[in-house]
């Protein structure tokens, strides 16, 4: 049951009919000025109508000089945006929802690295000055006041466009966190020193905004609960300046966490606990009488309930389970909680947006960034009958969208249905994964016709299918050196540790092989891991790499990059580096990363008389996203 999240709250003078919030998240779908197209304002109208109470938007920036962030960021900076605006807060009206917006200024983590670049202090962000970016320049107290100025003109032209409400996002590390925190935070004057110091700058922009906006307008405030690095805001100081914000008439605090330094604990990915930020949460809570909402991986809406039943939070914020899942809201609140397509917490949302500027899209959901032109469903011209031969991922999400699409689908299975999802999840930190394959078997084995035997081009035949779409995976690519025991790989690792013995070498740098090399290595096996490169799972970004490294740190796990092959005789593993070095170690198991495709039975069944396409792994050894975006394509395009 969703008693407490099917009840209605209040933020402020607004009723939000549910406990559902949309959270801000950058998904790099405004234009070059930052005005909001048609693909942000179908985006944003998609989770309006999956039931999110109040959907607010991503953060803005509210000046032309430093305030903006990155490319393709929401501009309220002039009059020249309000028309854009409108368009958006009409759309999210007329979906069902309350519409807000999140106003921001960079300060010192401006992504596009360029000057001018500020802060409370001349204090850099490491990872833009090692890309060659200027240190920040410390504000004077004339800037200070032009950008408290500006947040109150952005306030106005939110309410201008037509917003519900408007939220400050005084977290993450973004220059408002900035003067809150010690770390970044080193002035001798008004606004540096002691926390009421160092929150003067926070109250002065809420009070500009609320004068900019009206007395009556809603305005809620971001804070991160801790930044997790010493020195910087521990939660004691941030209920404290809760309750000051509630001293401001602020109509309620969402709490998150961290800063760009800890883009783990900001963003978590699939190792880190779920609802983590609902302990800090409901300490707020506790502190002052002005509502809470809290964020962070809570991914299912079971979880969602008991974080509301705990007293944790009064409001759910859900960031990436709406990429997911944009219907997920109206799911929970209807019963149907187990249709609900789940985060896997990979973040390849962010990878994508962050570090490659490019428009936001989900591993697991075609649609995500695309709902201007994709529509939700895209009914067959003619009925055809497909046959799918595989049962991972690809073949899944293949059958279950030609289903929809009104084919009649055939599946063929000869081994377990998801794939190798089950094995690569049999980690703990990997749980997410089962969640999504039990969601594609259930989704699937509710709407075609699956076969648990051989797909063979004999019994094709037999159905006279139209379409055969090829989805049968990868299979590892071994080797055996000089008379050693057979190389294994990555899955077989995971399958049956007990087949790796004692001193185990993990040749790979990608985050797959990192995964098994901090699973052997927490059972007990010293675990070196060895590849190509200057560093490891350099696949993924920050956000999923932090703590997946620093775990193998943890556990001792030896690291030899940029050698090449690793060659092993005698009980002992040997690579060489460019530079002539070698470095060895006793190997008992080698375990190889290497895949290629399982091809055997996609020539034949591609003779066979009927058009045929070959997605996932079978085309090329890759990722989930890869898997589903081919599924998707090859099935519209029929």
């Amino acid at each position: 049951m969703s008693e407490r999240l099917a009840s209605s709250g209040r933020i402020g003078a607004l009723e939000l009919e549910n406990r559902f919030i949309q959270s801000p998240l950058h998904t790099m779908l405004a234009d070059a000025r930052g005005h909001v197209t048609p693909e942000l304002v179908a985006y944003y109208r998609e989770r309006a109508l999956g039931g999110a109470a109040l959907v607010i938007s991503e953060y803005a920036f509210v000046d032309q000089h430093a305030s903006r962030a990155n490319n393709a960021q929401i501009s309220v900076a002039d009059n020249a945006c309000i028309p854009s605006l409108a368009r958006l807060a009409e759309a999210i009206h007329h979906a069902g929802a309350l519409a807000g917006m999140q106003l921001s200024h960079a300060g010192r983590q401006r992504f596009l690295g360029t000057a001018p670049i500020v802060g409370a202090s001349s204090v850099p962000w490491e990872a833009l000055r090692l890309l060659g970016a200027p240190d920040p320049e410390e504000l004077t107290a004339e800037a200070i006041g032009e950008i408290v100025a500006a947040f109150g003109r952005a306030a106005w032209r939110v309410r201008e466009a037509g917003f519900d409400m408007v939220e400050l996002h005084a977290g993450h590390g973004y220059l408002v966190g900035q003067f809150l925190s010690p770390l970044t935070n080193q002035r001798d004057d008004e606004y540096g020193g002691s926390l009421g110091a160092r929150q003067w700058f926070l109250q002065d922009v809420v009070r500009s905004m609320r004068h900019g906006a009206g007395e009556d307008f809603v305005l809620t405030v971001r804070l991160s609960s801790a930044e997790y690095q010493v020195g910087g805001i521990e939660l004691e100081e941030t209920v404290a300046t809760a309750q000051m914000l509630e001293a401001e008439d602020v109509a309620a605090i969402d709490i998150s966490a961290g800063n760009h330094h800890t883009m783990d604990i900001q963003v978590q990915p699939t190792y880190m606990p779920l609802a983590s930020n609902a302990p800090a949460a409901s300490e707020v809570r506790a502190a002052i009488g002005i509502p809470v909402s809290t964020v962070g991986s809570i991914r299912d809406p079971a979880l969602a309930e008991e974080v509301l039943r705990k007293g944790q939070a009064d409001f759910i914020r859900l960031g990436r389970p709406l990429l997911a899942d944009p219907e997920y809201p109206r799911k929970a609140l209807s019963g149907r909680s187990d249709e609900v397509r789940p985060c896997i917490r990979c973040n390849e949302c962010l990878d994508r947006a962050l570090a490659r500027s490019r428009p936001v899209r989900c591993a697991v959901n075609f649609r995500c960034g695309r709902e201007s032109w994709i529509p939700r469903a895209m009914p067959a011209t003619a009925a055809l009958h497909v046959v799918v031969v595989g049962g991972g991922p690809a073949g899944l999400e293949a059958a279950s969208v030609a289903a929809e699409a009104g084919h009649a689908v055939t599946l063929f299975e000869r081994d377990e249905l998801g794939g190798a999802l089950g094995t690569i999840a049999r980690s703990d930190f990997k749980s997410d994964l089962l969640r999504y394959r039990d969601y594609l078997v259930s989704r699937a084995r509710s709407l075609v016709e699956i076969r648990t035997v051989a797909a063979e081009a004999t019994a094709l035949r037999e159905l006279d299918p139209d379409v055969v779409i090829l989805a049968t995976g990868a299979r590892p690519s071994l080797r055996s050196d000089g008379g050693a025991e057979p190389t294994l790989d990555l899955r077989a690792a995971l399958a049956d540790p007990d087949t790796a013995g004692k001193n185990v070498v993990v040749e790979g740098t990608g985050q797959f092989a990192a995964e098994v090399a901090w699973f052997l290595a927490e059972r007990g096996r010293r675990v070196t891991i060895a590849g190509p490169g200057e560093g490891l799972a350099g696949d993924v970004g920050p956000h999923t790499s932090i703590p997946l490294l620093a775990k193998l740190d943890e556990l001792g796990v030896e690291r030899w990059l940029g050698c090449g092959r690793v060659e092993r005789s005698g009980g002992t593993a040997s690579a060489s580096l460019s530079d002539g070095r070698t470095f060895e170690a006793p190997c008992d198991t080698l375990v190889t990363s290497a895949y290629e495709p399982l091809d055997e039975v996609v020539a034949e069944i591609a003779a066979g008389p009927w058009q045929t396409a070959t997605i996932g792994d079978c085309k090329e050894p890759r990722r989930i996203y890869d898997a589903v975006e081919e599924a998707n394509v090859a099935v519209r395009r029929l």
